[in-house]
């Protein structure tokens, strides 16, 4: 039986030892204590071992490796790991306000909820920070097909929604907003406004990447093959946004 309260930390990663140390901080700093650091290594080719000498000596950071399998399998081990009553997903590249799990985890023990995401801030190098303030929408099955804005990093859910349901491995594009579908038709996806991310995007960010996000797309109509007529629908919606020049 997961461990009441308790938040499961899944980060993936890929090289970048540099990045996931700082998003690991990110976590350590966390004003909510109540934790554990589930990283996944998925089969990283450089010297990971910054990232091993610092979580030697913390032993609620736990690591596992595997050969390169994309990011659905990554998180997928490290939710088949997670011990918490609340699973938390962090990219290697993105970081956490203080506050972020106190403010989400609390909300939630007092509404019931069993997913929220919250609004981020979207960085790079070459533009300033822009607000995405995606949490102000609540999202439901089957308008989340059509607009989904949820970040990765903002979602916490309660393991209960994840004992069956897992990230589809064969999907390395649009692979979180598909598992958001499916938990969409049994539960609430609640936002809130506060903004406690900060998503660093670079050219080969989805949301910038025009042919990843068509893939998405793909990924995403593909997802909806158990509703014929809904299916259809998204394939006029894909349609008419590549005419326009949208995707």
């Amino acid at each position: 039986m997961p461990t009441t309260n308790l938040v499961s930390v899944i980060i993936p990663f890929y090289n970048r030892t540099a990045l996931v140390c700082r998003a690991i901080d990110s976590v350590l700093k966390q004003s909510y204590k109540k934790y554990e650091i589930i990283l996944i290594d998925d089969g990283s080719s450089d010297d990971i071992s910054n990232v091993l000498n610092k979580i030697k000596k913390i032993n609620y950071i736990k690591i596992f490796r595997q050969t390169n399998n994309g990011p659905s399998s990554a998180r997928n081990v490290g939710i088949k790991h997670a011990k918490g009553e609340y699973i938390a997903f962090l990219d290697s590249d993105d970081t956490w306000d203080s506050k972020k799990l106190e403010v989400q985890i609390n909300y939630m023990i007092l509404s019931g909820y069993k997913f929220t995401h919250t609004s981020y801030h979207r960085v790079s190098d070459s533009i300033d920070k822009v607000i995405v303030n995606s949490g102000k929408h609540d999202y439901t099955y089957p308008l989340i097909a059509f607009h989904c804005k949820i970040a990765t990093p903002t979602v916490i859910v309660h393991a209960s929604l994840l004992t069956s349901i897992r990230f589809k491995e064969d999907l390395f594009v649009g692979e979180d907003t598909v598992l958001w579908i499916e938990l969409s038709k049994m539960t609430t996806l609640h936002g809130l406004l506060d903004c406690l991310v900060e998503v660093h995007i670079d050219e080969n960010t989805t949301a910038l990447n025009i042919e990843s996000k068509r893939s998405a797309f793909l990924s995403i109509n593909k997802a909806l093959n158990n509703d014929f007529f809904l299916q259809k629908i998204h394939w006029l919606y894909i349609w008419v946004r590549h005419i326009l020049k949208i995707i």
